[in-house]
Parts: structure tokens; sequence; C-alpha cells
């Protein structure tokens, strides 16, 4: 059955590009038409059937967020993507509550966008879409309360009567936001939670699905009386059961209560999940004993050495002082949240020392990335603390210094290179091994070299094949697999970029040269 979209934005450019350019006939999708903003979107809803509709968040008249409230009134069964400028990430979380399924930031992943309306077709495939059917008005009710619309009191007694008893499994994958692109490559992410599903409803009388965050799973358990240490006890076997997939998943289970307490138990469920949330413990049906943390783990001592490293521009033995406060907290299993917060306060302790010794305001504090709000849903290990902490010292100690930023870093990544270019290497593998963003990699190593990653390791592969044309007998194909190509096409393809002739050609040119 075809799947019908609607494509909201207020740039008809943006609207004509995702409507002509994507493949959807491939995937079964017809894109029904375009509206430019949220009114003459609910027009088009209230004339058509509509299954999908994908919205900017920023428009005139009626934005993305307006939309979206009105859809869930107005159009329950119409399932929304939302997109939206890096600036806009808050509007986005704000989305998220209302119950928008994914929201993707601009420009748009193709990719991710197809695998996103993937997962709603097979939603739709596996739930249905009869809005008179029981148990999709349950869903209806239950997405109203745990999002705080308004509920008549008649509606409210008849779920209190219909199930005694509710309770809250909320989920998350720890380390996401280095597993994540894998995952959704594999379309690992989707299985998870099939399984997670399967399992839970095999236990409760009904169960309910619902997004509010692209890492967050909260499923409503209806009608299960079972002994919270029974619920945790099926948990926990399931978590072995993901874990021996190569995943690890964190959840939190609440108390059980009747409909009109929902809200109050994902609150719940959700402050269980923050107290273990990058710990060693993978499930909790109540609040962790190590969320009472103990003051930071740092001496005065400490604070003075690093300051000073900070300043003279001592970047190698910084890290190695930061690695060992980082080695405590992970010893002593600290979740996330307190970690975010003792390190955020210490990057404040640091900037004050240095700013009392040089007297001179150099940088701004608040444009830290350990100072800004970060969504620990994403970046939801303190390993993942510790790249923002280590990433913003390097920050400051440029500011500080005469020489570029963190130059340490890409002169050891270039020696590396240079002897290791015959190998797999990956940017973001090397940035993490270094306790930085990819990101924040990618500019450094322009910065210092003028060319990208990908460019300069193609330069040295390209640069030692065309060594090894001119002066060995061997096979084209040979050199191509020595300096780090398994495709051979691809070899050819770079080769001819970088040299303006293919591999025979050259070594025919240059040989003859030689002779």
């Amino acid at each position: 059955m075809t799947t019908k979209i609607l494509i909201v934005d207020d740039e008809p450019m943006i609207c004509e590009g995702l409507s002509q350019t994507i493949d959807w006939e491939s995937i079964g999708v017809k894109v029904e038409g375009v509206a430019y903003d949220g009114i003459e979107a609910l027009d088009i809803l209230n004339e058509q059937s509509i299954d999908i509709v994908l919205t900017d968040i920023t428009m005139p008249n009626m934005d993305g967020l307006a939309l979206t409230e009105e859809l869930t009134a107005l159009h329950p069964g119409v399932e929304v993507i939302m997109f939206s400028g890096y600036d806009e990430f808050e509007y986005a979380r704000q989305a998220l509550r209302l119950g928008v399924n994914d929201f993707l930031l601009k420009p748009i992943n193709i990719e991710e966008l197809l695998t996103i309306v993937k997962r709603l077709q097979h939603k739709k495939h596996y739930v249905g879409k009869d809005h008179n059917d029981p148990g999709e008005k349950l869903k209806l009710a239950v997405q109203k309360q745990l999002f705080r619309h308004h509920i008549a009191n008649e509606e409210m007694d008849r779920w209190e009567e219909q199930y005694e008893s509710y309770y809250v499994v909320v989920a998350e994958i720890k380390g996401y936001a280095h597993g994540k692109e894998k995952m959704e490559k594999e379309e690992q992410k989707e299985q998870l939670m099939q399984m997670i599903e399967d399992k839970l409803a095999v236990w409760t009388k009904q169960l309910i699905r619902v997004w509010r965050h692209e890492n967050e799973w909260i499923y409503i358990c209806c009608g299960d009386d079972s002994a919270p240490s029974i619920k945790k006890e099926r948990i926990t076997k399931l978590q072995k059961q993901i874990e021996e997939k190569g995943v690890n998943v964190q959840t939190a289970v609440s108390a059980s209560g009747p409909f009109q307490d929902i809200r109050m138990l994902y609150e719940q469920a959700d402050t269980f999940l923050t107290s273990i949330r990058g710990t060693s413990k993978s499930v909790t049906s109540g609040l962790s004993e190590k969320i009472q943390v103990p003051p930071l783990p740092v001496t005065k001592a400490f604070k003075d050495q690093l300051a000073v490293f900070i300043m003279e521009g001592r970047t190698g033995e910084a890290k190695e002082l930061v690695q060992e406060v980082f080695d405590e907290l992970i010893e002593r299993d600290i979740a996330v949240e307190p970690a975010f917060r003792m390190m955020r306060e210490l990057e404040v302790i640091i900037k004050n020392k240095v700013f009392s010794q040089i007297q001179e305001r150099t940088f701004d504090i608040n444009e830290f990335k350990l100072q800004q709000d970060i969504d620990t849903r994403i970046y939801n290990t303190v390993k993942d603390i510790q790249s923002f902490f280590m990433e913003d010292m390097l920050r400051m100690a440029g500011a500080l210094s005469n020489r570029k930023e963190t130059n340490w870093i890409i002169d050891q990544v270039l020696h590396y290179m240079k002897h290791n270019y015959q190998h797999d290497l990956q940017a973001k593998t090397i940035a993490e091994d270094h306790f930085i963003t990819p990101n924040y990699f990618s500019i450094l190593f322009k910065q210092e070299t003028g060319l990208s990653f990908s460019d300069y390791l193609n330069t040295l592969r390209i640069e030692k094949a065309s060594e090894l044309l001119v002066t060995t007998p061997n096979r084209v194909f040979e050199i191509a697999e020595y300096v780090g190509y398994s495709e051979y096409k691809y070899f050819v393809k770079v080769f001819k970029k970088y040299k303006g002739t293919t591999p025979t050609q050259y070594r025919a040119m240059n040989t003859t040269n030689t002779q």
C-alpha cells in the first residue's frame, strides 16, 4: 500500500527539491503535495488522506510546532517528521515532546530521511490506523495524558476502569553518539526496539510505544499487576539478550499507578534513568544510591597545575592530567549528569585562574561546549563529557598561545598517517582517540594542512603509488592494495583525480621518460 506524504516548508526550492529529487517510488511513497505554511498544510489535510507530514519548524502564519499541535487534535493518525536549522535545536526538542516522530538538521541527510520514513511505514503496518479501534483510542489517550493535553472526565474514568494499573518503561542506547550512524545504516535500532516491544507485549495486557526523543523509547505497560521485583527481573533478562547483539541499553521501570498518573510515572522512570545514565548499571526501578555524588575529586594543586599547563600551551601534559580525573570518575561509576555538572564547574574555575594570571580577556567561556546545553540522551557517557571538556581546554590553550590551536594533535596525527597510510584510517576514530569531536578535528586538520583528512590521506597514498608505478614491476592492482585501496576501480578514479591520468598511463609516460 502506498504511503502518502505532504511536504511543508516556506522555501519553494526546498519543497521542490524534496519532492522531485528523491526516489520516493522505490520505497512505496507518493508525494501528495507541498504547502508553504501550516495553514495551507491543514487545508490539504482536510481534503486529502495523508500518512506522513514532513515539515520545517520556522514558517510564517503557522509554524511547524503549531501545525503539530493541530494535527494531534484534528488528525491524530498522521505521523510528523520535522526538520530544522542547528540554531532551532530547542524548538526541535519541544516538537519531540509534542509527539513528533523524529527531527532532522538542515541540510537534510536523504538516507537518514528515508530510514525514518521506512520505520514509520513499518509502524503503520504493525499498529494500523483504525482510530475507532479501542486499542488505538487508548494509545491516543495515553499520548494526551503523557504530553499534558486535556482529557475529558468521562474519558479519564473510562481508562481508569479499563486497566487498574499502568507503569512506564524508559530505555535508551548507551554510547548513542558514537554508534548512531552504524545502527541507522544497519537498521539495528529498529530491530532492537521491535525486540523490546515484542517481549514487553507478552508480559502485559496492552503495550503502547511513544516517541519523544531519537534516543528515548517510552513504553506504557497496561494491566500488568506483577510485583516490582518480577518486572525488574524480566527487564534484566531482556537486557542480556540485547547485549548479546553488541548493544548496551539502559532501562528504567516506574512504579505502578492509575491512568491519571501516567505523566508522573513517566517522570519517575525518567528520573530513575538519569540516576544511572552512563554508569555500569543497566536496569533500575528506583533511584541509584550513587545519585548523591561526593565533591569533585580534584585538589587545589591539581587545579593550579592544569591552569599552568593551559597557560604554557603544554597540552599533552594537560591531557594526561585530565585523564587521571576521568579515570577516577569512571572507576567510581559516576553518572553523566553529575559528571557534566562537576566538569562544567571545574572549567569555570580553570578559566578564572587563567584570567587572574594574564589580566586580560582572550576568550569567552560561554562559547565553550561544556557551558552550552548538551543533550545528555545523545552524549550519554562520561567519555563524551571528557571529550567536550578536553576540547574546551584545548581551545583555551590555543587562544593563549602564539602558535595555532592544538598543533601537537595534528603533528601526532600527520606522523601516524605517514607511517600507517596503508591501513583503514578513519578521521572519526582518530578524533575520539584524542578526546575531541570529529567536527572540531576536521576544522583543526584543515587549518594545519590546508586539506581535508580524506584529501591528505589520498595524497599520501597516490604519491606512494606513483613512486611504486615507476620504480617497481608490480601490477597496478597490487600497488593499489599496498597503498590502502581495497577496490581497484576506486583507486583508478582517485589516481586520475590527483594525477590527471590513469595509473597505467602514468607508468607508461614516466617509465619512458626515465629510460
